[in-house]
């Protein structure tokens, strides 16, 4: 088993003599241009400001790079190489440098700029106001020329571009130095007001920073260091993380910190760390089936970092107040609760972080085998209310009655589908019954109404069957709404009743809507309706049509004119009329098409059990008014019902 070891290292931890990083041929060279260069040094030095302006708030705070991928080389052929007379020396490390030598090459030309500006050469002088800190070093393993150019410039002397990457050097000095003018300047009149600082100072506090090597205020950086194992191939290593640009994941980082050797003090300490890496494994698996990610996240299907969602949600139910995550904030904060802790207390820590992930999925795990929890939390998710939200109300719930139930838990999630419906969506009419006033314009309010429908359809439908029969042993999970589906399909809100009047605006258009429906419903060609086709006066014929089949032109945006549709679907059947949208909704469900319960409640007219409208082939305005009421019913229990 690979044991990879994740740590946080200051920059000013690296400045001993003792680190020569090795840059493998497989890698291409330096070549950082001047946007990346000036991003870097404006970052450093508003960090560096916003600390000064309050150190109280700020302690124990960090300017953190991006990670940094190395392996320790114990090869003595490839340390004579890149050591010389040092490789005999074992307190000097020798890291190839997998991934990351643009930042930590660009972070040795700013520091080897700072020195020569501030000591004019004088290298001996920076040591000894730094307590001996003294350049890392970079190996080029390809480009002997760079490593030649990198040592001048390590000792202050002026250089000169002798190959491409030099070039590349030289160009991010001139950046460097350009930046205290340009937008370095604007940077410190905008903190420091007037005129700003001298650009002495600046350089002082950019010095000062990566330097520094106290707990408060340094510049710092992940630092990933791979296994010295057979199985581990920084090669394969390399291009993973580089193919695409694939940046190491909070949750890769975090997996390396709670799977790191030194976690395992006991005997039976590999396996305990495998036994770890297993049930991580299984969680992650379990993330990975579409219909448990969907009930949980309202990100697409598409995302691989699942289990990131689940240490997000572990970070977010500690903290007190909301907060945004930016990355790299979840993985400090298992970093910060493990650094420099004793063998002793880093196991029981360990032990207790661990138990918490694997509790908090636990609880998730229930809620998803329980299909009307899971169907409430999963529309909640959808509505846009935090999981984490969610976890924090079931956590107060228990400390506040140990003896709560599973009712009490979904009388809870009920009042908080209550809170995200919109509000004064019903109103009295003048004949003293209620109407849904949310309309067509405002979709994800009516997304929000149609899906909790069918959400609440199947819940009481499972309801029912246990109320019947208290013994009820089913599969009860054909009761769980798919949430999968939903979001892959891309369900929407359409038109039962054709909306032709708002989107058959041209002529072309409208032919071909006319054309269709005669051929689809044996219209007979009248004289009339003749003469206005060899006129092309279309938008007269779509009137005609729709009037002599019998479409409902008023109320075409009234949620009894609305239902969910998946985007294939609609697309397919296009402005068609109701007769022609029912037959090929029943198709679909024939050949074995999921169309959503009350999609097809509506187009077999199941809501209309008491056969108040004729027709089954056309959508009247009783059938929507019907529709309407059907949906009221159904819903009466959430939406804000007005006093009378």
């Amino acid at each position: 088993m690979a044991n990879n070891i994740v740590d946080i290292k200051s920059i000013g931890n690296l400045l001993d003599g003792k680190n020569y990083f090795y840059v493998p041929c497989y890698q291409r060279g330096y070549r950082w241009n001047r946007k990346q260069v000036e991003e870097l040094l404006s970052d450093l030095y508003s960090f560096r400001k916003q600390y000064d302006r309050d150190k109280t708030a700020s302690v124990g705070n960090f300017y953190c790079l991006q990670p940094i991928i190395v392996r320790e080389i114990e090869d003595t052929d490839i340390r004579s190489l890149a050591l010389g007379d040092k490789a005999s020396d074992d307190t000097v490390k020798l890291w190839e440098l997998v991934d990351g030598q643009q930042r930590l090459t660009s972070i040795f030309i700013l520091l080897a700029f700072l020195i020569s500006k501030e000591y004019h050469g004088d290298v001996d002088a920076f040591k000894e106001d730094y307590n001996g800190a003294e350049l890392y070093s970079l190996f080029y393993e390809s480009h002997p020329d760079t490593c030649q150019v990198l040592d001048q410039l390590s000792e202050g002397k002026d250089i000169e571009p002798t190959d491409i990457n030099s070039t590349h050097i030289c160009n991010a000095l001139k950046y460097i130095d350009g930046w205290f003018d340009g937008k370095g300047m604007d940077i410190n009149k905008r903190y420091n007001g007037g005129d700003g600082e001298s650009k002495r100072k600046m350089r002082n506090s950019l010095l000062e920073q990566l330097v520094n090597i106290s707990e408060t205020g340094p510049t710092k950086v992940i630092w990933y260091q791979l296994s010295n194992d057979e199985d581990v191939d920084p090669i394969k290593e390399f291009i993973r993380i580089n193919n695409g640009k694939i940046p190491l994941t909070d949750t890769e980082l975090t997996k390396a910190l709670f799977l790191q050797k030194k976690n395992f003090v006991c005997n039976d300490k590999v396996l305990e760390q495998a036994k770890v890496s297993l049930v991580w494994e299984q969680m992650e698996n379990a993330l990975q089936r579409n219909d448990f990610w969907c009930f949980i996240s309202d990100k697409s299907t598409d995302e691989e970092d699942r289990m990131g969602e689940l240490l997000k949600l572990v970070f977010l139910k500690s903290q007190e107040k909301v907060v945004e995550i930016e990355q790299g904030d979840i993985f400090r904060y298992y970093y910060n609760k493990l650094d420099g802790l004793p063998s002793e207390k880093l196991q029981s820590k360990i032990v207790g972080l661990w138990t918490e992930i694997v509790d908090t999925f636990h609880t998730l795990e229930d809620w998803y085998e329980t299909p009307e929890i899971y169907n409430y939390v999963g529309f909640l998710i959808q509505s846009g209310m935090a999981l984490s939200s969610i976890y924090k109300q079931a956590e107060n719930m228990k400390k506040q009655n140990t003896e709560c139930t599973t009712d009490d838990f979904l009388s809870l999630l009920k009042d908080d589908i209550k809170g995200v419906l919109p509000k004064n969506c019903v109103e009295i009419q003048d004949n003293g019954t209620y109407r849904i006033t949310t309309e067509y314009p405002d979709r994800p309010n009516l997304r929000k109404i149609l899906l909790l429908l069918n959400v609440e359809m199947l819940s009481k439908q499972l309801l029912e069957i246990r109320e019947k029969d208290d013994s009820y042993t089913g599969d009860a999970n054909v009761f769980k709404f798919p949430y999968d589906l939903y979001k892959s399909q891309e369900w929407d809100i359409e038109h039962i009743d054709s909306a032709t009047t708002n989107t058959l605006s041209d002529k072309e258009s409208q032919k071909n809507w006319v054309e269709g429906n005669i051929q689809d419903f044996n219209i007979k060609i009248t004289e009339a309706i003749q003469q206005k086709m060899d006129n092309g006066e279309w938008g007269d014929l779509v009137g005609i049509i729709q009037e002599q089949e019998g479409e409902e032109q008023e109320n075409k945006d009234f949620i009894g004119n609305l239902t969910l549709l998946d985007s294939s679907t609609n697309r397919e059947y296009g402005n068609a009329l109701f007769r022609k949208k029912r037959e090929y909704i029943i198709n679909k469900v024939m050949n074995g098409r999921y169309v959503l319960p009350c999609t097809q409640y509506v187009f077999m007219k199941f809501f209309d059990a008491d056969n108040i409208t004729e027709s089954r082939s056309r959508w009247t305005k009783e059938d929507k008014q019907t529709y309407h009421d059907f949906i009221l019913e159904h819903l009466r229990e959430y939406l804000p019902m007005p006093k009378e």
